[in-house]
Parts: C-alpha cells; structure tokens; sequence
C-alpha cells in the first residue's frame, strides 16, 4: 500500500515536471500571463453566493482547504474570507518560483495583513525537511503550507508551477496566473490593490 501510494505520487510529479520543463510551461513561466474573470464570468446560485466548481476555476468560490504551516498548525482558507488572497504553489526545487518569490514578499510587506494574505502551497514531496530549511535560508514572512500528497494541488487542477490564484474578499478567484510573475510590477500590484479597494 505504502509502495502505490509513493509511487502514485512519483508519477504525478514526473508528471509535473515534464510540463514544467516543457517549453509550453517554460513560456508561461517567463510569461505570467493571468487568466482573468470578468463580472459576468462570476456565476451566482439562488442565495447570491458563488457556486463552488469540483475544482478551483476562475470565476467561481475558491474549495476550501486545511493545510498544516511549517509550525504544524492547520490553516483553513475560509478563515482568510473578508480579505483578498494569494493562494501560490511553489516547490523548492523550481527556479522560477524562487525568482518570483523576493516580489511576493515585497508585496506582502506593503500591504495590511487586515486586508491581504498570502498562501505560499509547498508541493515537496519531502514537506518540512526542505520547506524548513528554504524559510530558514530566505527569511520569508508569509505563510509556508504543506501538501506533500498534492491533495490541494490536484484538487486545484494545478499542471505545472509555479501557479498563483487570486481570491477577492468573497472568495471568488478572480485570475489564475501560469509561471514567474513580478509581483512588485504596477500592473499585478495595482491589480490586488484594486481588489483590495473594493468592499461591495
């Protein structure tokens, strides 16, 4: 049992880095180029809330999750609700989310933690034994979680990394980014700053 479920595993990230080093994931990863929800993309139930898809999708509530931080304290998504989110999958192997990573941590510095999270996903299969020391080296300030198993990743059809989500304050994802983004450029900065500013 224990052998299937690792080499289940083994094979999904052969899987992942196969189009992470493919050139189609390379471009995206040079690109960062989102894909984005307009208004009429957000579809609404009965009860005026977002319906929540299988798995994440532009437009729609984000599926919650509970995932352990590098302490070992279960963090809930929907405990970040009311704020706007950075939900990103990284691992420490990948050159490109260790490129984008320093510009996550410039923009969490500049902006309240009373309205902006950030999520940093570890696909290690390894979990803490490399996450720990990479925190430790780096020094960054927003929340490291664990899915080794890639329950989450998977849940959140996540194919190649690193991929980053944006929550507004309702939950909704409204844009899903493929590759490296500098997160410090004008365009993605402004573009969480104006989540941000809206509270309707």
């Amino acid at each position: 049992m224990v052998q299937m479920k690792f080499a289940t595993l083994t094979i999904r990230r052969i899987f992942l880095i196969f189009f992470f080093v493919s050139p189609l994931a390379m471009q995206g990863c040079t690109s960062g180029e989102p894909t984005s929800a307009s208004p009429s993309m957000i579809q609404q139930s009965e009860a005026g809330k977002a319906e929540v898809p299988q798995i994440a999708k532009v437009g729609y509530i984000a599926p919650d999750f509970a995932l352990n931080n590098i302490a070992g304290k279960p963090v809930f998504l929907k405990s970040y609700r009311g704020k706007v989110v950075l939900v990103n999958f990284w691992a420490t192997w990948c050159d490109p989310c260790k490129w984008e990573m320093p510009s996550m941590e410039q923009l969490y510095k500049s902006l309240n933690r009373l309205d902006f999270e950030i999520l940093a996903i570890s696909t290690d299969e390894d979990g803490l034994r490399s996450v720990f020391p990479f925190q430790q080296e780096f020094k960054f300030s927003f929340p490291i979680l664990l899915d080794p198993e890639l329950k989450i990743n998977d849940g959140y059809g996540v194919r190649n990394i690193p991929t980053t989500m944006i929550l507004d304050r309702k939950g909704v994802i409204t844009n899903r980014f493929f590759g490296a983004v500098d997160w410090m450029d004008p365009k993605q900065a402004n573009l969480v700053k104006q989540l941000i500013n809206d509270r309707t």
